[in-house]
């Protein structure tokens, strides 16, 4: 029992570390990588690219101001993806 409670208060950390917003941008970079990627048969560098500028005119044109934090959490997000699409071709 104590593990698992040693396990929520590391989840808890990390949620006052990264914001929800933040998260939102993480996971749904991920989704629309994967979909150029997977669905348009792009090499996934490509998709990484298309993302984050995707991300970008998101931030430019509806956001009222840029923010660094989302759009770094948009890129890892992105080459998350990469990197597991990356490692399905090794294995």
């Amino acid at each position: 029992m104590d593990a698992v409670r040693e396990k929520l208060k590391e989840l808890h950390k990390l949620q006052e570390i990264f914001t929800t917003d933040q998260m939102l941008h993480f996971a749904f970079s991920y989704i629309i990588c994967s979909v150029i990627a997977i669905v348009f048969h792009t090499n996934p560098i490509w998709a990484i690219v298309i993302t984050y500028l995707i991300g970008l005119a998101k931030e430019c044109l509806i956001d009222d101001k840029v923010s660094v934090s989302d759009l770094n959490a948009d890129l890892i997000g992105a080459c998350a993806f990469g990197l597991v699409s990356s490692l399905s071709y090794i294995l």
